[in-house]
């Protein structure tokens, strides 16, 4: 369903079916504020990785790509736990930092950041609209009917 359009080297252009390769445009952003608030995350789970080391053994504690035992490795025979720093620095190379991919070209970075940033509002309320709206079932064919039928749901 994704079309480009082509150019060739006589000057025509044409539209064409992609190939799959979607074109995208990533804006990057740093904030001070962000860095720090993620850099005390990272001390606070940390600290908690060294009682876990102290305290318990981590093969028991759960494990999930965003827990406190990503930071503890084993050597291969599971017996010696220690803290994994190589995974600590390359954590924190990226504190502050945060990516949007867009496949929008004719906006602003702006523009597009702002939209990105009220995107959480358009998620409540379709968060709303399928727990507390109460509209199903709709038995309507008719455009008209069906509007009528949402406002007065």
């Amino acid at each position: 369903g994704l079309f480009e359009v082509k150019q060739y080297k006589n000057g025509k252009t044409k539209k064409v079916k992609s190939k799959g390769n979607l074109k995208q445009r990533i804006i990057v952003t740093y904030s001070r504020k962000m860095a720090e608030y993620q850099k005390t995350v990272r001390n606070r789970q940390i600290e908690r990785a060294k009682k876990i080391l102290a305290n318990m053994d981590p093969d028991n504690f759960k494990k999930g790509p965003n827990d406190v035992t990503r930071f503890i490795k084993s050597d291969k025979e599971k017996k010696n736990y220690y803290l994994d720093e190589a995974r600590i620095e390359e954590e924190a190379k990226y504190d502050g930092f945060y990516a949007v991919a867009t496949n929008i070209f004719d906006m602003k970075e702006t523009e597009v950041l702002d939209i990105q940033s009220r995107r959480y509002k358009i998620e409540d309320c379709f968060r709303v609209l399928k727990t507390n709206f109460s509209s199903r079932p709709v038995y309507h064919r008719k455009e008209n009917r069906i509007k009528a039928h949402f406002l007065i749901c």
